[in-house]
């Protein structure tokens, strides 16, 4: 369980190491990788390009499974160009709805 906690993997830089919570996420735009290991690649190359970028868990879908994203901030469109240049493969965008 250690293993998998946001602290552990350094999922979340920007919450101080720690999980965000339900909806931290919600209405903003997630660029949707295959794995969460390119989740974290993703981010830290975008980091270096000085664009903010977090780790979110997708639930999982009939269609889809479970996957991983990078929530942008700001600049969607650029970290999607930085990702797609350095064979990150970004398998959609999304926004996250509000919840109930």
């Amino acid at each position: 369980a250690q293993l998998l906690s946001g602290k552990r993997l350094g999922l979340f830089p920007g919450f101080g190491g720690q999980a965000p919570k339900r909806g931290d996420f919600l209405g903003k735009p997630l660029l949707v990788v295959s794995s969460v290991t390119y989740a974290m690649k993703g981010r830290d190359l975008l980091f270096r390009r000085g664009i903010r970028g977090y780790v979110e868990r997708i639930p999982q879908t009939e269609e889809s499974g479970c996957g991983y994203g990078i929530y942008v901030p700001a600049g969607a469109d650029e970290a999607e160009r930085i990702l797609q240049e350095n064979r990150i493969r970004v398998l959609r965008r999304m926004e996250q709805e509000d919840g109930p």
